[in-house]
């Protein structure tokens, strides 16, 4: 199940497919391989996502500096 903070906008969803295509055809997997390797590739740019919103939410929510 996708959490409510993994839902993507269209947006996103094309790039990732775009992404996805260009990663293929780099890598010149077969269309019999293609559900794997979009498993795999969703998987960790989801994570790598989530890390990187995590690291931000860290910056917002720090203190800020004495002084400020």
């Amino acid at each position: 199940m996708v959490k409510k903070a993994q839902r993507l906008s269209v947006f996103e969803l094309d790039a990732l497919r775009e992404a996805f295509k260009l990663s293929i055809r780099k890598q010149g997997t077969t269309p019999v391989d293609w559900e794997a390797c979009a498993k795999r590739f969703l998987r960790r740019t989801l994570r790598a996502e989530a890390s990187r919103r995590s690291r931000i939410n860290n910056v917002d929510t720090a203190d800020p500096p004495s002084g400020v």
